[in-house]
């Protein structure tokens, strides 16, 4: 401005020479201070350029210096549009649809920089203030890199689920950690003062203070209706109900009433998490039972407890094995001294006593088992069989368990058929065989 002051007629040459601009710029400047051509060459001020002068501020130019440094550096990087809101829908559409890793970050830095040009940041904030928009928190259009400062790029107008949801996690872990700070939280009582309070805690805040205030914005009722119906039943004395429907227009009582619904479900929501922290605080003294005025045990004694229990069971369990075993071979001690088990030593060496455990005889031979009645046997226990034989007298087989009863009534009956030498040494022969008791003619004698 002192230069055209100076020279009220110049040309466009003189100044490209002495300010460094091309020539379109400095005819756009020129186009702005309302300057008039007399010729084809020289330009001439306005006669109210005074007047002029106060209009303009140094805020403007600093706003047009911005937007035409930012402008060539869009030129530089390649890319010719400018406005964002052309090819918003197409962008966020090749994104979803590109796989590769390259071609995303093109299009994401694209995306950025067009949208994140300072024609496009003053609007976004002058629809902010109108209440058209929602502005992020953080963000790469942020001028003070995070630092308690707010970017300036616009939110979407429609999430989805999924990312509302992500949003919402982000917020809560948030609060979390900032609560542990130096508020109080209801999870884990902490008190802290002031003075330890950092500066990055107080950003903190600000910054989870300001995205509640962005998402609360997308989980309010929509209460653009017209109209709202509300529906009342009333019983009448003769049984019937009367139903009455009314039809509201005002929107200060279509707001009040959503107010009342929220409300109710905080109310609710609060009650149950006191009534669990209340529950699971002790009691006053007054209000305690009998049964909890006795001390409990800690666990370390109900262990050592345990363990001496499971000694002495085991001791026990010892003790009555080794007086079982005691009596057990004091009982075959005197029958083998008395000679009671001399009629033993012709029977069969397969069966075995379950009580006594001695072989010739069963546990329920009351003559030969000293150990009969006196000491008991698991039922688990099973006795031995043994194996049937087949005995033939006259070319007759029967099918028995030998047993020394049946064998001498059986020779006894038949004892007429047979040869006292050659018949009964045969039968013996078969006898020994199957596993019966030796029989000899002496016996039979």
């Amino acid at each position: 401005t002192k230069l055209l002051q100076s020279y009220r007629k110049f040309t466009t040459s003189d100044l490209v020479a002495k300010l460094n601009l091309s020539k379109h710029k400095v005819v756009a400047c020129l186009r702005l201070l309302q300057c008039t051509k007399t010729d084809n060459k020289h330009w001439s001020l306005p006669h109210n350029f005074s007047d002029a002068e106060g209009n303009y501020t140094p805020e403007n130019l600093c706003c047009y210096e911005t937007m035409e440094a930012y402008q060539k550096h869009l030129e530089l990087s390649g890319i010719s549009i400018t406005n964002f809101n052309r090819f918003k829908s197409a962008a966020y559409k090749l994104l979803e649809e590109t796989q590769d890793p390259r071609q995303r970050r093109v299009i994401s830095c694209i995306i950025n920089k067009v949208s994140n040009a300072p024609w496009h940041l003053s609007s976004n904030f002058l629809d902010f203030m109108n209440g058209k928009c929602c502005i992020e928190v953080k963000g790469p259009s942020d001028p003070t890199n995070g630092k308690c400062g707010v970017s300036f790029g616009r939110l979407k107008n429609s999430y989805k689920k999924k990312e509302i949801q992500k949003l919402m996690q982000k917020a809560t872990e948030r609060e979390k950690e900032l609560l542990g700070k130096g508020v109080v939280s209801e999870e884990d009582e902490l008190f802290v003062s002031e003075s330890e309070l950092s500066q990055s805690s107080i950003d903190e805040q600000h910054e989870l203070q300001l995205l509640t205030e962005t998402l609360n914005n997308f989980n309010k009722p929509e209460v653009n209706r017209k109209l709202l119906k509300r529906v009342t039943k009333m019983p009448l004395p003769d049984g019937t109900i009367k139903v009455t429907t009314e039809y509201f227009s005002d929107k200060k009582l279509i707001e009040e009433y959503y107010q009342k619904q929220i409300d109710q479900t905080l109310k609710q929501k609060t009650k149950e998490k006191w009534e669990k922290k209340f529950m699971k605080t002790k009691l006053p003294k007054s209000q305690k039972t009998q049964k909890s005025h006795k001390p409990k045990k800690p666990s370390e004694t109900k262990k050592l407890e345990r363990k001496v229990k499971n000694q002495e069971k085991k001791q026990r369990k010892a003790l009555e094995k080794q007086k079982q075993e005691d009596e057990w071979k004091e009982f075959c001690l005197k029958a083998r001294d008395s000679g009671a088990l001399l009629f033993n030593t012709g029977r069969n060496e397969n069966i075995t006593c379950s009580t006594c455990k001695m072989k010739g005889h069963r546990s329920n031979n009351k003559k030969v088992c000293p150990l009969y009645g006196k000491v008991t046997v698991p039922s688990k226990r099973k006795r031995p069989k043994t194996k049937q034989t087949t005995l033939s007298f006259n070319h007759t087989k029967t099918n028995s368990r030998l047993t020394p009863q049946k064998i001498f009534k059986m020779i006894f009956n038949n004892i007429e058929s047979l040869d006292k030498n050659r018949q009964v040494s045969n039968f013996a022969s078969k006898v020994r065989a199957n596993g019966n008791p030796k029989i000899t003619l002496q016996s039979i004698g």
